[in-house]
């Protein structure tokens, strides 16, 4: 499978405190994309282990470079399908 590059930008809120922010995913397709945007920004997951044994193990830093410094916007977005854009 060929992995993509998909952008995410999230409207930030002055409730959360939270400015706009983009995000780039690499992912396999766009609803992987989504999943792993949801646990992480809706739901607050920075820690799952995603994969199984057979074909690895690894945290959503493999598809979200930038997730050690997006820690603090943990379950603070909403994020939409409709927000994620597939850039190649």
């Amino acid at each position: 499978m060929t992995i993509k590059t998909y952008t995410l930008k999230l409207k930030g809120t002055k409730g959360n405190n939270t400015p706009d922010i983009t995000v780039i995913l690499k992912c396999n397709n766009k609803s992987q994309a989504f999943n792993f945007a949801y646990d992480f920004f809706e739901k607050g997951e920075t820690n799952i282990v995603y994969g199984t044994i057979k074909k690895g193990l690894s945290t959503i830093h493999r598809w979200m470079p930038d997730a050690e410094n997006l820690k603090k916007y943990a379950g603070k977005y909403k994020v939409y399908k409709t927000s994620i854009i597939c850039k190649n």
